[in-house]
Order: structure tokens, then C-alpha cells, then sequence
């Protein structure tokens, strides 16, 4: 639960923040290369936010399992399940207890962890749109799309495949 909310709460804050400076940048700095950049940001928002889905089915899987699959079990120290936990053992209300505690800084430590990557991601992102970065950025970009025309244009090269397939098996 804790990675879904923290992929979530990132493509928010992320897509908030690319919106925004993709505006400044397009009205101040070439709109071109404010569109460009942020297309390439948008692509990486999207795969957190697939994360993000999958993160969330696989927790309601796991909770369905939890809650139908083992109702009112809990594993022992002997790796037995025994049913219910009787509120008179202090022994394990003592292993609830720390279960319960090992989860919680699990969890702790994961949002913690996120919120530390979306900070690195946060400041990333900003410097990715000051104006001297940019377009030093879009300047290589638009010489590697060139590249790419240029050898679309061109196609393969006669015999190319050949030597491939000879090196391959060689």
C-alpha cells in the first residue's frame, strides 16, 4: 500500500511540476524545446503511474488473500497457523505487537524512501527546465533526431545483414 500511494503522490507532484514548467519554459525559453523535453518526462510519468496500478493490484490481491484466504490466522513461531489470537496469551500479543511494529517501520521506511526519490526527482525536473540547460539539451536532441532522419533516408547497407549473420555464427 505504502508504494502505490507513494508512486501516485509522485506522478502527481511530478506531472504538476512538468506542467508548470513547460509553460515558463514555452513562454520564455523556445516552445519547441519546452515541448520536447516534457514529452520525455510525460513517457516517465506514465511507467510510474503503471507501477503505481500494479503496485495497487497487487496489494488488493494480497489483502483479498489476507482477509479471505487466512481469516483470523497467524503464523506462530513454530511456522504453524493457529486460528485467532487469544487476548489472555501474552505471548502473542507480544508477537502482534511486534509484527505490527515490523510493519510499520517497513512501511515507514518505504515512504520515506519515496519521498527522498521524489525530492531527487522533484529538483531533476526543475533544473531539467532552466533556460541554458534546455537548450543546450534541445540542441543535442534535434542533432540526434537529424542522425535518426539521416539514416532512415538511407536505409541498410548493401551486404550489412550478411556480415552480421557471418559474425553471429563465426
Amino acid at each position: 500500500v505504502s508504494v502505490t500511494m507513494s508512486l501516485a503522490l509522485a506522478v502527481v507532484v511530478l506531472t504538476s511540476q512538468v506542467k508548470q514548467l513547460a509553460q515558463e519554459a514555452a513562454l520564455l525559453v523556445s516552445t519547441q524545446a519546452a515541448v520536447a523535453r516534457s514529452r520525455g518526462h510525460v513517457r516517465h510519468m506514465n511507467n510510474c503511474f503503471s507501477a503505481a496500478t500494479c503496485s495497487f493490484y497487487c496489494s488488493a490481491m494480497l489483502l483479498v488473500i489476507l482477509f479471505v484466504g487466512l481469516p483470523k490466522f497467524v503464523r506462530t513461531h513454530a511456522d504453524k497457523f493457529e486460528a485467532c489470537i487469544d487476548v489472555e496469551d501474552a505471548d502473542r500479543l507480544a508477537a502482534a505487537d511486534q509484527f505490527g511494529m515490523g510493519l510499520a517501520i517497513m512501511n515507514s521506511t518505504v515512504m520515506v524512501s519515496f519521498g527522498v526519490l521524489l525530492f531527487v526527482c522533484y529538483r531533476r525536473v526543475s533544473r531539467a527546465y532552466e533556460p541554458r540547460i534546455l537548450l543546450d539539451w534541445h540542441r543535442e536532441y534535434l542533432v540526434e533526431r537529424e542522425r535518426q532522419v539521416l539514416r532512415a533516408r538511407r536505409g541498410p547497407h548493401p551486404g550489412a545483414d550478411c556480415a552480421e549473420e557471418e559474425d553471429s555464427t563465426g
